[in-house]
């Protein structure tokens, strides 16, 4: 199921190997801290069988969100992270074959929305001239930064939709992000999911409830939480379960997570 579906798995740098063979389904994407970046990204056993995606670290050190438009030494450190990973994916893609996306939450504003489009945009043609593929994040309406909760004003509405179509912003989809900007009002499912799809060139799947409720369960009985779910598994694209604390319990959550889907998938 999980090779004919593409399921990926989220991998931290230490449960690499216990994840690996636990599962052993090729697939999997790092998701790093800033701390790890800084340490050097070495001594990673990269299989060429295998297939890999990364997920950009959300802060570049305890107070601050990566933000690499900024022009404050916040930018500069931002780039740094980038660029380290950008370095690890090559590394990556040399030893596979195969192409890594890397994946960002872009989530601070400083500029106008159309500024702010206009610079990611040429941010991802200018890696995708290089080979390398980097594809922002569909965002909440409300994310878990800082130990409380943020509202966002980008990458989460009908709004934001037109931005990417208008300047062909390739994006990583998230299921239980796209389900919460629902829910908030934000975006309209029947109406943007279609429009999203189609820009659409990883995804994150997950449930969602409420407006802040990320990474639940795929047992949700809610239509339109298993409309999507089930879209998203008929995608083309790889698929990275998101599912909150899957890892705990010796991948408990993970483990049935697939189980899950391959119900939903029936």
């Amino acid at each position: 199921f999980c090779n004919k579906c593409k399921i990926s798995l989220p991998v931290r740098l230490h449960d690499l190997e216990f994840i690996r063979n636990d599962f052993s389904i090729g697939r999997y994407e790092f998701h790093l801290s800033y701390n790890e970046v800084d340490q050097g990204l070495n001594d990673i056993k990269i299989l060429p069988n295998e297939q890999y995606s990364i997920h950009l670290p959300d802060y570049i050190s305890p107070n601050h969100l990566i933000d690499p438009f900024n022009e404050s030494s916040i930018g500069k450190r931002s780039r740094f992270i980038l660029n380290s990973i950008l370095k690890f994916a090559k590394k990556i893609q040399e030893i596979t074959g195969k192409i890594c996306p890397i994946i960002g939450s872009f989530s601070v504003l400083n500029s106008s929305k159309s500024i702010f489009y206009e610079k990611i945009s040429n941010l991802c043609l200018e890696e995708e001239k290089n080979d390398m593929i980097l594809l922002p994040q569909w965002l909440p309406p409300i994310a878990w930064y800082f130990g409380g909760s943020v509202p966002l004003s980008v990458f989460n509405s009908s709004k934001d939709i037109d931005f990417l179509e208008k300047f062909n912003i390739k994006i990583c989809f998230d299921s239980s992000h796209f389900l919460m900007s629902c829910n908030a009002g934000l975006a309209n499912a029947n109406k943007d999911f279609d429009r999203l799809m189609y820009l659409t060139h990883h995804i994150h799947i997950s449930g969602a409830e409420g407006l802040d409720g990320e990474g639940t369960s795929f047992k949700s009985k809610n239509s339109i939480n298993h409309s999507i779910l089930k879209d998203c598994l008929n995608n083309k694209n790889i698929k990275v379960i998101e599912t909150w604390q899957g890892h705990l319990n010796n991948f408990s959550g993970f483990h049935q997570s697939i189980y899950d889907l391959i119900s939903i998938k029936k």
